[in-house]
């Protein structure tokens, strides 16, 4: 396959994925989920002719594609524990090998995120794609908060920037700023912002938010934001495969929670 301007193997690129995407130090069955998600979601790419920034592969932004890590970035990374991890690593690639996800006969979109504190969410409510495999379901995981506080002219300066003239004015702003409406995830579907109503994923992009499960309180001349989990929240939560390997379930039990109804099978029978 080729990635950026380097062409390589396959299970290579999915072994530098694996290490860039998920810490070493999860569970070896959480790990070899991630190696399925990555592979799966590499073949799809693939199959569409790769992605906008890298036709006929794919890039390295984790924003668009898939984060990727060398053997010179992970070594700096990984230091004295290099060897240890690489070979854990490795192991979960190795043992996964070939395999991808599919729904209906086709290789399916596997999207994944950081942490989904008990739910992850509905690819409709995210990517205006209603994908049968990628639907809300329990994520039992730690919790884990972030917080984003905005001076108030920066909070307006933002939300102007993004939506349009909302309205705000720095001397009314608890009363203007509150979530309207959430998802059955607890993910906000609206926030209203002055005049204005906007979703929480656009929400999250414009006040750089972790994800767009969060509460807002203005105090002191500030926005505050109280966030829950990272990432979009659509397919499977890295942190939620962690705990489910904790518990003791296989990769294959961890990623048919995550992408309802899919089933393994080998990438060989849809790469050229």
């Amino acid at each position: 396959m080729k990635t950026g301007a380097e062409a390589m193997p396959l299970e290579d690129y999915v072994l530098g994925v694996v290490a860039a995407e998920m810490p070493a130090s999860f569970a070896e069955e959480a790990l070899k989920a991630q190696a399925v998600a990555a592979r799966t979601y590499t073949v799809r790419k693939l199959l569409h002719g790769g992605c906008g920034r890298c036709p006929g592969g794919l890039c390295t932004d984790s924003a668009h594609c898939q984060a990727y890590a060398g053997e010179e970035q992970l070594r700096a990374r990984w230091g004295e524990a290099y060897a240890a991890n690489h070979a854990k690593v490795e192991a979960a690639v190795r043992e996964t090998a070939g395999q991808v996800l599919t729904y209906d006969g086709a290789v399916i979109e596997a999207l994944f995120h950081s942490s989904s504190e008990g739910s992850t969410e509905d690819c409709a409510h995210v990517f205006a794609q209603d994908l049968p495999y990628l639907k809300a379901v329990s994520s039992p995981e730690a919790e884990q908060k972030s917080e984003v506080r905005l001076a108030a002219a920066d909070f307006i300066a933002r939300a102007d920037a993004a939506f349009g003239d909302c309205g705000l004015k720095a001397d009314a702003l608890a009363g203007q700023v509150r979530v309207s409406a959430r998802y059955e995830s607890g993910r906000v579907q609206t926030l209203c912002l002055g005049k204005r109503e906007v979703s929480g994923t656009a929400a999250r992009r414009a006040f750089s938010l972790r994800s767009a499960n969060f509460s807002v309180a203005v105090q002191g001349g500030e926005v505050i934001f109280t966030v829950r989990g990272y990432g979009h929240g659509v397919g499977m939560s890295q942190r939620g495969a962690d705990a489910l390997a904790a518990a003791g379930q296989d990769y294959a039990e961890i990623l048919a929670h995550y992408y309802t109804g899919t089933t393994l099978a080998a990438a060989g029978d849809f790469l050229p």
